[in-house]
């Protein structure tokens, strides 16, 4: 028999049990009406997958947040020894407490893992073999989380056959994970029995949004700081005000404590409420996401996922759900906050020619010359977001709405500025290194970006328009155009310029380019300083018996039949002249 089912249904309790028929058999069904109680909360049903503030869940939360505090009063900074079996013993007697209704002692190989178990962890006390510290490190780990699912009746197979992998996989990778933002479910119930509903929902959904915009902050911040030295010295001086009050002292000890205790919560309530039945993912639970047409969180709709009618995962009418604009809006303030100060900061140190100077130890070359893949970077997270939070954001009301769409036209202003001052950076750099195929390439994807941004631009406050086909034909567009422009050129008389304006030139670069090159080659052998003349002359000496090679009719290439015609009025002689002195190295990047 299975119990393979969504815990959503099993909410509907004996309701259920008579629509799975011959599926569940009558001492069955009692036990699916019990998961329901459980699941809705000492029998009160509540919405499908809804967490429940009753005692069970609150004792659960607390006991999670003291397994996470021991954690890190015994591991965090501190060599294993006594700690190991305490710990131990603690997060068994954590499992019992919340467990104890589901857990049932008897002689069987799951309670008789405890020996074992027990026993690898007092060597830590008894022993100090690095070997088996090691071993026993990894080996413990996969008793426990073997045992705690035999014993709670959570395996889908036996322990002696190939599947207990699968539940082994499970218990490590999808219990730990799968619930962590319960915890978060259930602390703002809490509060809500504190407050009015509007109040508690307007806090919840900003909460939300801060919470979504911590780890865009963690990849997004790194990146513009390593791309701008004047935004991280104005960030380097945070930690420092932070020293003054003592908060690393603690920021450590919290993490650690809670991530535990997030890991833990998840884990054990994988156990009291779903034990076999793996159904999927559940990071945010109820808060802030609302069924209905216009209410919903990205992905979450689908196969398995909570929808209106509470059975088949999806809402009626066929909407998804959709985040709510509220959380769009804290997202995006928190987001733009950071970005209007980089943008500060390009105005009055890049772009205004370093009028107010640079911070102590910095040259103007180095602040220009580094940055660029960093600002691509976080200009492509910004498209990313942009388009996600744009189609998945509901409806809300005027005032929010229109803030929302405020905020996404900041966010392609500030995006704006990041991609002008990656080019403005770029510019700087081919000054002083030269012209090369990436450089300039690089300048064609940052239009191509641009561009993408302006069509969603006028996205943002024309809803009826569909971005995909505007998206495609750019992107087509751009492409033969990179392919007409003729870059070989662009590059040879861009270096070309830049050698007469700073005596500098890579022929061994220019060597390399296509035959479209040649004219530019040409002028340059021309230019009247004879070792520049000497060394072109060599190169395009060999690009001439290239050239003069048989090939058949069918490799007729223009370009090279222009070079070829070109180069016939000349006669070329080979000098061997080094190219010592003209110091003009520019590979991509150097």
């Amino acid at each position: 028999m299975s119990y393979y089912t969504d815990n959503r249904n099993l909410a509907d309790g004996g309701s259920d049990s008579r629509r799975m028929g011959d599926r569940v058999s009558g001492n069955d069904a009692g036990k699916v009406q019990n998961t329901g109680n459980e699941h809705g909360g000492n029998g009160v049903q509540g919405k499908p997958g809804e967490i429940q503030c009753n005692r069970k869940n609150v004792c659960l939360l607390l006991s999670a947040l003291v397994l996470g505090i021991l954690f890190d009063v015994l591991f965090n900074g501190k060599p294993l020894g006594v700690s190991y079996p305490i710990f131990v013993v603690a997060f068994y007697g954590i499992f019992k407490l919340n467990l104890r209704d589901r857990l049932k002692v008897k002689p069987d190989f799951g309670w008789a893992l405890s020996v074992p178990v027990l026993l690898l962890s007092l060597t830590y006390l008894l022993f100090s073999n690095e070997i088996f510290r090691v071993l026993n490190f990894l080996a413990i780990p996969v008793l426990v989380v073997l045992q705690t699912t035999l014993v709670s009746d959570s395996a889908r197979y036996e322990w002696y056959t190939p599947g207990v992998l699968y539940d082994l996989i499970i218990g490590f990778v999808y219990r730990p994970l799968a619930f962590v933002g319960k915890p978060f479910a259930l602390v703002s119930k809490l509060i809500r029995s504190k407050m009015k509903g509007d109040r508690y929902n307007t806090l919840g959904k900003v909460l939300i949004g801060i919470l979504v915009s911590v780890p865009i902050l963690l990849v997004t911040i790194p990146l513009l700081t390593s791309a701008d030295i004047v935004f991280e010295s104005f960030l380097g001086e945070i930690p420092e005000l932070l020293r003054k009050i003592a908060l690393d002292r603690y920021i450590s000890h919290i993490f650690v404590a809670l991530v535990i205790a997030l890991l833990a919560f998840s884990y054990m309530w994988s156990m009291l409420y779903q034990k076999n039945n793996i159904v999927g993912f559940d990071w945010i639970g109820d808060v802030g996401v609302s069924a209905g047409p216009d209410t919903a969180v990205p992905g979450v709709s689908g196969e398995g996922a909570p929808g209106a009618d509470g059975r088949n995962g999806k809402p009626e009418g066929g909407y998804m759900k959709k985040w709510d604009p509220v959380i769009t809006v804290t997202v995006f303030c928190v987001i733009n906050l950071i970005y209007l100060l980089f943008t500060f900061i390009q105005f009055s140190y890049l772009f205004g020619s370093l009028s107010i100077g640079l911070p102590e130890g910095f040259t103007y070359s180095e602040y220009a010359r580094r940055g660029f893949f960093e600002l691509v970077a976080v200009t492509v997270i910004n498209f990313s977001l942009l388009l996600v939070f744009l189609h998945g954001t509901g409806k809300g009301a005027g005032t929010v709405n229109m803030a929302a769409r405020v905020l996404f036209s900041l966010l392609v202003f500030n995006t704006g500025v990041m991609l002008f001052s990656a080019h403005f950076r770029m510019s700087l750099y081919e000054e002083a290194y030269g012209y090369t195929y990436l450089r300039l390439l690089t300048h064609a994807f940052m239009v191509f970006l641009l561009v993408l941004f302006i069509i969603t631009l006028y996205r943002i406050w024309r809803e009826s328009v569909r971005l995909l086909r505007p998206y495609i034909i750019t992107a087509i567009a751009a492409f033969v155009i990179i392919n007409y422009i003729n870059i070989d050129v662009i590059i040879a008389r861009n270096n070309i310029n830049r050698y007469y304006d700073t005596g500098k030139i890579d022929m061994h670069y220019l060597s390399r380019l296509s035959w479209d090159a040649v004219p530019e080659l040409v002028k340059l052998m021309e230019n009247g300083d004879e070792k520049v003349s000497r060394v072109t002359e060599d190169c395009l000496y060999r690009k001439k018996e290239g050239l003069d090679r048989s090939e058949p009719w069918q490799s007729f290439n223009l370009s090279k039949y222009r070079a070829k015609k070109l180069l016939s009025k000349y006669e070329l002689e080979y000098h061997g002249e080094s190219t010592e002195g003209l110091d003009g190295y520019m590979e991509d990047f150097d």
